[in-house]
């Protein structure tokens, strides 16, 4: 059994890191719960990419033939807010207009899908807004795509045999999980345990610790729900059935290969790489 601290989460990629220096290079199956509003067996956790787009005023050209860098900007953030009107509800597209200059902006955005197709095709979209700010104002554009950076996270392959198992002793601990409530499952984040999940057999549940809208995570409401009582209650429940997974897992083989079977037959797997054999 190892527990692995893997920091800088929510931006860093510390788990991105860790794969890549081969931290799970000789673990079977990884398995990590997260506190939320609800209980989740499988929550929808998307692929995410970043681009940084600058805008530039050319040389040599008196104003009126060469409107600001701002202009540019503010063309591309209303571009891309116009096209996310018809976006899959699944999709996300969110930035910020990182440095203004007359003669220079940059903008950095986010965007998150399911899969790694559905993120080629919003970034094809992307640089349709891109280069028609330029175009229309005048500017220079230059932008880099950083998908393949440790800043990309992967959407999460729960392996469905190992979650069943958890969810068996999570019900006996009174735990239900709201799966089938399609409002709930809307709400999707993004996180490093994904590029886990397309390396070993993961599962990532997610579960309630008594906070309700509007204290999401990462706020000051949902940081008081978490030294309650009964969020302790909740996350030694969580805890426990870990545990109780882990141990299954590890007296018995044949469940361990149908996991890692899952896990090495599933068609969205970015990474290729070998898990272990059942027993090695």
């Amino acid at each position: 059994i190892v527990v692995l601290g893997t920091p800088a989460e929510e931006g860093g990629g510390g788990k991105i890191k860790m794969i890549e220096k081969g931290a799970f290079s000789d673990i079977d199956a990884a398995l990590m719960a997260h506190p939320q509003l609800n209980n989740m067996l499988y929550p929808l956790i998307l692929d995410l990419a970043r681009v940084t787009v600058i805008y530039r005023m050319k040389d040599g050209l008196d104003p009126w033939e060469n409107p600001n860098a701002n202009d540019a900007a503010v063309a591309c953030y209303n571009n891309i807010s116009m096209i996310r009107r018809c976006f899959d509800p699944r999709w996300r597209v969110s930035g910020i207009i990182k440095r203004s200059k007359w003669e220079e902006t940059e903008l950095v955005f986010s965007y998150r899908a399911p899969t790694q197709r559905e993120i080629l095709t919003i970034k094809k979209k992307l640089k349709i807004c891109f280069e028609n700010a330029a175009a229309v104002t005048g500017c220079e554009c230059l932008y880099d795509f950083d998908e393949n950076s440790q800043g990309a996270y992967r959407g999460m392959i729960a392996n469905r045999r190992m979650a069943q198992v958890f969810a068996k002793h999570a019900e006996t601990k009174g735990i239900v999980f709201q799966d089938n409530n399609l409002r709930i499952c809307e709400s999707a984040v993004s996180t490093d345990m994904g590029n886990v999940s397309h390396v070993v057999p993961s599962i990532h549940p997610e579960y309630s610790i008594g906070a309700c809208v509007p204290h999401v995570n990462h706020t000051p409401g949902f940081t008081v729900a978490a030294g309650s009582s009964e969020a302790q209650e909740a996350s030694l429940k969580i805890a426990e059935c870990l545990a109780q997974t882990v141990l299954d897992l590890m007296t018995d083989s044949e469940l361990l290969l149908k996991v890692k079977t899952e896990f090495e037959t599933n068609p969205n797997r970015v990474s290729a790489a070998p898990s272990r054999q059942a027993g090695e």
